[in-house]
């Protein structure tokens, strides 16, 4: 077994202890779930039934960032990469936060600026665009320099390239970030109280 498949055997092992968080936020029109989540299976009718809403949200308010990341996600699970590519362009371009540091404001601006990058990078990888999506997963990795997936997509990019050193040490990095989480996640497990022991 070569080095690349080892490591993507551990990071699903390791992936697979960490507990799952979910987070909705909630609007007249959309929720939206963290782009760690898998994404749930709907129907074609209701893929359409969310895609109007979006488009009524953009049509609303043009500046709309969270619905053009949205239905970019949306169109993404559906196939349409070059459609989710422009909505995810479009989201960065009209998002208030025009800074891509880790350092920037807490809050829905950054989040949303991080994981439109990052999606915005898996679409254009999916078209075989690696130079691109490297610089856009490079992009949400300043913003959330600690979010493990995020290196682990970036070797893949490298891999394919042929940059193999450079996915050899995002591969390590998302393996040592992973650790830590579930390192960090056992701390939170309260001690057994005396009565359970």
């Amino acid at each position: 077994m070569n080095w690349w498949s080892t490591a993507i055997l551990t990071s699903a092992l390791v992936t697979s202890l960490l507990p799952t968080a979910a987070v909705a936020i909630d609007s007249n029109y959309y929720s939206y779930q963290l782009p760690e989540e898998k994404p749930t299976v709907i129907s074609t009718q209701k893929k359409m039934e969310q895609l109007k809403k979006y488009d009524a949200a953009i049509v609303a308010n043009p500046r709309d960032y969270v619905a053009f990341y949205n239905r970019g996600r949306m169109k993404s699970f559906g196939k349409d990469l070059r459609g989710a590519l422009v909505d995810f362009d479009s989201s960065l371009r009209v998002n208030p936060l025009k800074v891509n540091s880790a350092k920037s404001p807490a809050g829905e601006p950054r989040k949303i600026r991080a994981w439109a990058h990052q999606e915005r990078g898996l679409v254009l990888c999916q078209l075989k665009r690696y130079k691109a999506g490297i610089d856009s997963i490079s992009s949400a990795i300043a913003i959330r320099p600690n979010f493990a997936d995020n290196y682990q997509n970036r070797a893949a990019a490298y891999w394919q390239l042929g940059q193999i050193d450079l996915s050899q040490k995002d591969t390590a990095k998302a393996a040592e970030l992973r650790k830590l989480k579930l390192f960090d996640d056992c701390k939170r497990v309260p001690e057994p109280s005396a009565k359970s022991r």
